[in-house]
C-alpha cells in the first residue's frame, strides 16, 4: 500500500470525529409519577451528562390536577432534540403533544421510556406501541 493511501485511510476517520463524539441533545420529561420522579431525574441527569456524551433539558409538566391553562404552556420541543426520554406517568398529555411526539418519532426521533413510564397511558395506542410495551391499567 502506498503511503498516500495510508496517510488517507488514517485521517478520514478523524474528519467524523466531531459528529461521532458530538454531545447528544436529551430532552428529559417529568413532573408526574407514580414514582419519586424528584430524587430519580436529577440522577438520570447526572449519569447521562457523566462523560459529557449527553446535554439533558428537563421539561417539567404542570403538577397533577392542574387547570387546563397550566398545560397550554407545556409544550415539549421535541424536534430540537436527538432523544427524547420520559420518565412520567399522569395525567394524559394534551392532544397537541401527542401529535407532536407521534410526528417526531415517525420521522425518527428516539423515545426512551423509564421504569414506570411504560405505564403512562394505557389508553394511547401510538404511546404503547413507539414504546413496544406498554398498557397494564387492564391492558396487559
Amino acid at each position: 500500500m502506498s503511503t498516500i493511501k495510508s496517510i488517507f485511510f488514517c485521517l478520514v476517520p478523524l474528519l467524523f470525529t466531531d459528529f461521532v463524539f458530538a454531545e447528544m441533545k436529551v430532552l428529559l420529561l417529568d413532573g408526574q409519577n407514580n414514582h419519586n420522579w424528584k430524587a430519580t431525574t436529577p440522577v438520570i441527569v447526572e449519569a447521562l451528562e457523566r462523560d459529557n456524551l449527553c446535554k439533558v433539558s428537563v421539561f417539567t409538566s404542570p403538577p397533577k390536577k392542574s387547570p387546563q391553562d397550566a398545560w397550554k404552556s407545556w409544550k415539549p420541543n421535541f424536534q430540537d432534540y436527538d432523544v427524547t426520554l420520559t420518565n412520567y406517568n399522569g395525567e394524559m398529555w394534551p392532544e397537541d403533544v401527542q401529535e407532536k411526539l407521534i410526528s417526531y418519532v415517525k420521522r425518527g426521533g428516539s423515545f426512551v421510556v423509564v421504569h414506570a413510564a411504560n405505564n403512562a397511558f394505557s389508553n394511547w395506542l401510538e404511546y404503547n406501541t413507539m414504546i413496544g410495551l406498554g398498557g397494564w391499567g387492564g391492558e396487559e
